[in-house]
């Protein structure tokens, strides 16, 4: 089980709205907690005073979904029951978001 916080995870553009400092918008929680604020004029992280490109707002805010579609179908069909290099993939995708080492495979080894 992953310790990242459970989706679904929501995109909120830059508000316009405010006057003092201009938003970047952010990724969010169900529960409103933050996942990544883009800060402001001011403060920032980590894209220099300017808002994220909204596909990749996207893409960040639906990491938690494809994290549990990806193990779900890891489980299900496992090695030797799929693509050889798909398998390999999927494996070091999962580990590269839960922060482990990412295995280094060889794709001629078809032993897992």
């Amino acid at each position: 089980m992953s310790a990242h916080t459970p989706g679904p995870w929501r995109w909120e553009p830059p508000d316009p709205t405010k006057e003092m400092e201009r938003d970047l918008g952010g990724i969010y929680a169900a529960d409103r907690r933050v996942i990544c604020s883009f800060g402001n004029d001011t403060t920032y992280y980590p894209s220099e005073g300017e808002a994220p490109r909204v596909d990749d707002a996207h893409l960040i805010a639906a990491a938690p979904d494809m994290f549990e579609a990806l193990t779900a179908i890891m489980g299900h069909f496992g090695p030797g029951t799929m693509d050889h290099e798909l398998f390999l993939k999927g494996t070091q995708a999962l580990a590269k978001a839960r922060g482990e080492t990412i295995p280094d495979f060889d794709p001629e080894d078809d032993h897992l």
